[in-house]
């Protein structure tokens, strides 16, 4: 009895270990962000010489929880390195190597919330964790507006060093500006599994490419998220400013600077390993995010160059998404919600060994 029991017992704890990686699995997934938290750092302001002047804040925004469905995440490591990748024959406007379109956050046309970007790069905004800014249709290589500029840009490679072992239920969250749930934009992900550090560039994709949908169909919450560093709670638009640089990388000199936009919203949508295709275990190196016109099979990913799989030509209808700086970041329920299921556990153990020696015990009857 005592060894069948011990059979059953690890039999219990076999199935609630299992239910521990599952119930993650299956809630999550493509999923909208319903909300998030944020850490404003506010700095002394900065003025850069562009033309005209523009006065920088200098304030970040970080993000620190994210909320999906119903569950807090939070961050477990951040990429060592971002990659832009272009194809040196793009067609686009601007420069061969093409441009670089950042926006913030603006209370006027000159005076911009996020920080100052003047001697930075267009990585530096992709990695600078800040809320307040990002890249202006990110994947357009014709018909940006105005079109004097585009970025050129094929694929957007996060890495880690080392890599890291996936979890279901963990993953990544993207954001896009945009008027309205509905008009936020759709691209592309994927995972990959094979990284050679002396070309620093990705040797295989595995998984799924998950297509994040735009338009009435998208999986973005119809509820904007709070962008504002002084005031608690969703906000329903703000006001914005793009700057376009023809240096490729480089964010100096300033090209343009667009009259003051708004109406604006920040929409996000989080990406598990889970809907990624990736088992439990794997070592993963980083992810790319893509325009949803490249050819979503993981064996043709690799090579950026290869004009069948990544076109030179996207429109803005395919690359526009205006992606936030706080990419990069592997996000992971919170503690918390690991205890929860622990405990759960630990009280379906202790009921399985009470209602075991509440049993009657069946003696032996002399011959």
């Amino acid at each position: 009895m005592f060894n069948r029991d011990s059979q059953l017992c690890k039999k219990a704890i076999g199935l609630a270990a299992v239910l521990v990686l599952l119930v993650p699995h299956l809630s999550h997934g493509q999923t909208a962000i319903s909300a998030w938290t944020l850490s404003n750092t506010n700095v002394a302001g900065t003025s850069t010489a562009y033309t005209p002047t523009i006065t920088f804040d200098d304030q970040t925004n970080t993000v620190t929880s994210i909320t999906v469905a119903g569950d807090v995440k939070t961050i477990a490591t951040s990429a060592d390195n971002v990659y832009v990748r272009r194809n040196g024959t793009a067609a686009g406007s601007g420069t061969t190597a093409g441009g670089a379109n950042i926006w913030e956050v603006a209370t006027s046309a000159t005076n911009l919330l996020g920080t100052n970007t003047g001697s930075k790069t267009i990585e530096d905004v992709l990695m600078g964790h800040n809320a307040l800014m990002g890249v202006n249709d990110l994947f357009s290589n014709t018909g940006g507006s105005p079109a004097q500029v585009n970025n050129n840009i094929e694929r957007v490679d996060y890495s880690w060093n080392g890599g890291f072992t996936a979890v279901p239920d963990q993953g990544f969250a993207l954001f896009d500006r945009a008027a309205s749930h509905t008009a936020a934009d759709g691209f592309q992900v994927a995972v990959f599994t094979g990284w050679n550090s002396l070309t620093n560039a990705p040797t295989a994709y595995s998984g799924n490419v998950v297509d994040v949908i735009a338009g009435a169909g998208s999986q973005y919450s119809a509820t904007g998220l709070d962008w504002d560093p002084t005031t608690a709670g969703t906000q329903s638009t703000f006001s914005y400013e793009i700057l376009r640089f023809t240096s490729g990388d480089n964010l100096t000199p300033l090209n343009t600077s667009d009259a003051l936009g708004s109406g604006q919203g920040i929409f996000g949508v989080y990406i598990s390993f889970a809907d990624l295709g990736i088992p439990q275990g794997t070592t993963v190196y980083g992810y790319s995010i893509m325009a949803n016109d490249v050819t979503n099979v993981t064996a043709n990913l690799v090579d950026w160059t290869n004009t069948t799989n990544y076109s030179t030509s996207t429109a803005d209808t395919n690359g526009s998404i205006d992606l936030l700086g706080v990419s990069g970041k592997r996000w992971v329920p919170e503690p918390a919600t690991y205890g929860a299921m622990f405990l759960g556990l630990g009280s379906l153990l202790l009921g399985f060994r009470r209602w075991r020696l509440g049993r009657p015990t069946l003696n032996a009857t002399a011959a």
